[in-house]
């Protein structure tokens, strides 16, 4: 691993990147589900990922899970990204790699 990172120490700053970006998003998800469990409301979560977004550096990803299931309970997992830019605006995006992909338009 350290001959690997001495030589492609940019590949290797990606691969750490995705591995905590990961690590971020399973444990909201987890605070998502614990929240469901208990029946709590989920203002309270609402208001602790807006801080957690407001406190996130600029030009760092701040991930959440999500998703759709429609009657039928079929569905597929995406994930929903916002970065803040040096200005304080947040840029979005939505990564869905299933079904209604064909349909997405890049805003």
């Amino acid at each position: 691993i350290q001959y690997f990172s001495s030589q492609h120490p940019e590949t290797t700053s990606h691969l750490n990147s995705f591995i905590e970006n990961m690590g971020q998003l399973i444990a909201r998800e987890q605070e998502i589900l614990i929240s469901d469990k208990n029946q709590q409301s989920h203002e309270a979560l609402v208001e602790s990922f807006f801080a957690q977004l407001g406190s996130t550096p600029v030009n760092t990803p701040f991930l959440l899970p999500g998703g759709w299931r429609n009657s039928r309970g079929v569905g597929h997992a995406m994930i929903y990204q916002w970065i803040k830019n040096e200005d304080g605006s947040l840029a979005f995006s939505i990564y869905n790699s299933g079904a209604g992909l064909s349909e997405g338009r890049p805003a």
